[in-house]
């Protein structure tokens, strides 16, 4: 989509984003059903455009810990300057990079693409079940860490005096 043309309508992207347009969710997360979006377009005080929106999607992930699938249900907003290669920006604003920015080759803004990597931004980097299958492994897990302590011995065999203490 142009962005020049969406930000002159004025108008707000509303509605539902289909789970075939997004390719890059998986294989250890997938899509339980359609994305909700909303996308804007502004013009801050500094002269940079903005994209604002908001997204939500039912999701499942694998647990890191049982790897069974389990739901999550993502959501967020962003808010990000619009970048076009072709617009030579002034100099008061080529430091200003504290933002975050998305790039938009030949004026066109990735929309899907745009919604699908904040959804998979806001996706946990590992996901565990919270309670439920995996209650039992996490008491086990912390079992097995209390008991393992391969040098626990190591003071007696060097003994007081050992090598290093002086």
């Amino acid at each position: 989509m142009d962005y020049r043309r969406l930000m002159a309508d004025g108008t707000a992207l509303r509605g539902f984003v289909g789970m075939s347009r997004f390719s890059r969710v998986g294989p250890l997360l997938r899509l339980a059903g359609d994305a909700r979006a909303e996308l804007a377009l502004e013009r801050r005080e500094d002269g940079e455009i903005v994209a604002r929106g908001q997204f939500s999607a039912p999701m499942e992930a694998q647990c890191q810990r049982c790897l069974e699938w389990m739901a999550l249900d993502i959501a967020g907003s962003f808010e990000l300057v619009v970048r076009d290669p072709a617009v030579v920006r002034p100099a008061a604003q080529e430091g200003a990079d504290e933002d975050d920015y998305i790039e938009v080759p030949d004026g066109r803004l990735g929309v899907f693409e745009l919604i699908e990597d904040e959804l998979l931004l806001a996706c946990p980097m590992v996901p565990l079940h919270e309670r439920g299958p995996c209650a039992d492994h996490a008491a086990l897990d912390v079992a097995r860490e209390e008991r393992h302590r391969p040098f626990a011995g190591l003071d007696a065999l060097l003994g007081a005096d050992g090598p290093g203490k002086d």
